[in-house]
């Protein structure tokens, strides 16, 4: 079998790779010059930071005026919790109408597929790219190479069958030990505190730019961007991730999520 290659030169397009120079022509995620939040149109402006942050986290069907660009989707990132409580109410409608006509394994399994559908793959598409990066770079220079791959390689597709066989099995013992009701609370829960943690990332940490990528015209437009995620913003998205597990779980068992995700 052939060795995980992914990091290796870009492909012509003959080759069916999208090569850097195809990724670089779609710019920075906008048409728009600059940060064009007006703040005397701010119900206007708010509107279309909801929208961002929906487009962006889901595949439901935003304006036609909504796009990526990176000021109004660092200010969405105050919407992450809520937008995660939304697609795990999703998940979890999955998983209880599956329930009703079969085991808990096969609800797990159509209610992975539903995320999995309403993101577009969004965050396992991710993991695929640190598995393979981890697994097959050798220096933080071959890790970023393999990452920036748009190929999966043999550590991200052995990685994400183990990820999501694990994950169904979870769902299927918790529906075991507190019910469909119980894993019901649990996705919405899960959802919802995860994407929260992007948010403290952001605001804390230094974004790193990088002009050789070939997405440097997004990446690079985030990392200016960063201050737009403001304190009372950053607040506002934890207050909704505090609110879900502590309305939906024991208080003790809210505490114990709150803990665990936030050290």
């Amino acid at each position: 079998m052939a060795p995980n290659r992914r990091g290796s030169a870009p492909q012509s397009d003959s080759g069916g790779v999208i090569n850097s120079a195809e990724v670089e022509a779609r710019g920075r995620g906008t048409k728009d010059d600059g940060d064009t939040y007006d703040a005397s149109r701010r119900l206007w402006s708010e509107y279309r930071v909801f929208f961002t942050g929906l487009m962006f986290l889901t595949r439901l069907p935003c304006p036609s005026w909504t796009d990526h660009h990176p000021a109004f989707l660092m200010r969405s990132m105050m919407w992450f919790p809520l937008l995660g409580a939304m697609v795990g109410g999703w998940a979890a409608a999955f998983f209880a109408a599956a329930a009703l006509l079969w085991s808990p394994a096969i609800a797990a399994g159509w209610s992975t597929l539903s995320s999995v559908w309403m993101t577009g793959c969004f965050h396992e598409d991710g993991l695929a790219d640190s598995f393979d990066g981890f697994g097959g770079g050798w220096g933080k220079t071959q890790i970023l190479r393999i990452m920036k791959d748009s190929r999966i390689g043999t550590y991200a597709l052995v990685g994400m069958l183990l990820v999501l066989h694990l994950k169904m099995h979870v769902l299927e013992a918790i529906t075991g030990m507190h019910g469909v009701e119980g894993t019901v609370r649990a996705l919405v829960v899960a959802h919802t505190i995860s994407r929260w943690t992007a948010l403290p990332l952001i605001y804390w940490c230094h974004y790193l730019q990088d002009e050789e990528d070939a997405k440097r015209g997004l990446y690079n437009h985030f990392a200016d961007s960063k201050l737009l995620l403001t304190l009372p913003r950053m607040l506002l998205g934890t207050v909704v991730a505090v609110a879900v597990p502590f309305y939906l779980l024991s208080n003790v068992q809210a505490v114990a999520v709150c803990l665990t995700v936030g050290l």
